[in-house]
């Protein structure tokens, strides 16, 4: 609607993962060395976890485009919330393979089969998993026993996991530590700073055919203090606050727009002001303190709140996630106990037994020999 008017040639904040529009940030660089790496070394097991709207899903396909060659096989899996069994199949299905719905080991043999071919052909299998922390336990493990087909140099399968924080913590599960030792390569992706905030604004207007001063510094500034650094977010908000200003017919962005955005995504987008997990109540925080009330610093005071109560969560789901493990820890350790008293019942009872079994023998063995040295001389 707008870019005829600023001069862009394509739109500057779409939130479609687009490689293109890819701002490497010196946490997405150090990222993208990470699974270079990995993918170069033959990690049988990459991990790249993030918040939602990182740019965890533009990364990878910037590392597909650039660093996976095309004799390459590579399977992407983007719905995960499946089954063990469906994923199989879908593995078929994206390797250009018959599915097997009920003979599980029939597909499974197809896969390892494929795998074989493959690495008779000198070709690489990669699996690509986004939004794994949605995956079930069963089917990480049918992943993890997929990657233990391998040759005397090389994996003969790459596995990239790509998820939010949920999975690192569900990895740590003791059920899934097997698991967790495959992994030779991961990266936790963060939020932007303040500067590569600006920088990243100005980054995607000028890629787009626009002028890198179109946002004001002030509104540049009350983006990253709302959006707190996450590029979806920042999309988000400056597509609305563009949006603003186009209505209002004027060249250039200011707080006023991107206040205004703010506000009209308050509860979607991560900028909202009321939310359900609300520790502090972020309407208190936007009633003005002295004259000048519905100035640009209203939403600041309000995107400070939320960020605060939003850390607060996380923290608390990571409190909660540790307290759960230390539970299941502890549950195991009292089966392990309990297997090792069960254990050494069975065998005392088992030396007892085998006790009496030799008594027997014995008393057997000498009672001839008794009866003999009691016999009289004359007897003899």
């Amino acid at each position: 609607m707008y870019n005829e008017f600023f001069g862009f040639h394509s739109t500057p904040f779409d939130i479609v993962p687009n490689p293109d529009f890819l701002f490497l940030s010196q946490r997405h660089k150090i990222a993208l060395d990470h699974l270079e790496y990995g993918l170069m070394s033959g990690a049988s097991f990459i991990l790249l976890t993030g918040e939602i709207g990182t740019g965890k899903t533009t990364l990878v396909r910037e590392v597909l485009r650039r660093f996976v060659s095309p004799e390459t096989e590579v399977a992407l899996i983007f719905q995960t919330n499946i089954t063990a069994e469906q994923l199989i199949n879908m593995l078929l299905t994206e390797f250009e393979l018959p599915t097997h719905s009920g003979d599980k080991p029939g597909a499974l043999d197809q896969i390892n089969q494929f795998l074989v071919q493959n690495y008779s052909k000198n070709r690489k299998v990669l699996i690509v998993v986004d939004e794994a922390q949605n995956l079930t336990p069963e089917a990480l493990e049918e992943l993890r026993m997929l990657s233990n087909l391998q040759s005397d140099d090389r994996m003969l399968l790459q596995v990239m996991l790509v998820g939010q924080p949920e999975l690192k913590r569900k990895l740590l599960e003791p059920g899934l530590a097997q698991f967790a030792q495959r992994i030779a390569v991961n990266y936790h992706l963060t939020a932007l700073g303040e500067a590569e905030t600006a920088e990243y604004i100005s980054f995607r207007l000028t890629k787009s055919g626009g002028s890198a001063e179109l946002i004001e510094p002030e509104a540049v500034s009350l983006v990253h203090q709302a959006s707190r650094g996450v590029p979806r977010s920042i999309n988000l908000i400056c597509a609305s606050a563009l949006l603003y200003a186009y209505a209002d017919q004027q060249r250039t962005v200011t707080a006023e727009h991107v206040a205004q955005a703010i506000e009209d995504k308050s509860g979607l987008g991560g900028t909202g002001r009321r939310q359900p997990w609300d520790r502090l109540d972020p309407a208190e925080a936007a009633q003005p303190a002295q004259a000048g009330a519905g100035q640009p610093a209203q939403p600041l005071l309000v995107a400070q709140a939320t960020e605060t109560n939003q850390r607060l969560g996380a923290m608390e789901g990571d409190l909660h996630t540790l307290l759960s493990a230390f539970g299941s820890y502890q549950d195991e350790l009292t089966r392990r106990i309990e297997e090792i008293r069960e254990q050494e019942r069975k065998t005392a009872q088992e030396l007892a037994a085998r006790c009496a079994r030799l008594e027997n023998v014995v008393r057997r063995v000498a009672a001839p020999l008794v009866q003999q040295v009691k016999k009289p001389h004359s007897e003899q």
